[in-house]
């Protein structure tokens, strides 16, 4: 029988084109919108993700008193961070009433 001898821990250098994340960075106009990419809640802008898987998203922005926005995009490994920028429109239907 052969024992196991323990082994120490191996350092791998992963170059950045095997990466399979990076960070996504989402800010709106207005700030303050709830942004969910996938249909997963990531809290209000601007907003960071730093571990968001690369692919397709679609990254939804939605604010009271806006109309909500959303977007498809391609999120590939041409950078480390990925900013989106989502302008909010407001909705006319939903104007407040002036007292």
């Amino acid at each position: 029988e052969s024992a196991v001898s323990p082994k120490e821990p191996e350092t791998v250098t992963v170059a950045a084109t095997d990466e399979t994340e990076g960070a996504l960075r989402i800010t709106s106009q207005p700030a303050g919108a709830l942004v969910t990419v996938n249909s997963i809640g990531w809290g209000a802008t601007p907003v960071t993700i730093p571990y968001m898987p690369f692919g397709t998203k679609v990254i939804r922005v939605t604010k009271p008193g806006y109309i909500s926005a959303q977007r498809r995009f391609d999120f590939v490994r041409d950078s480390r961070v990925r900013s989106v920028r989502i302008q909010l429109s407001p909705d006319p239907s939903n104007a407040p009433v002036e007292k």
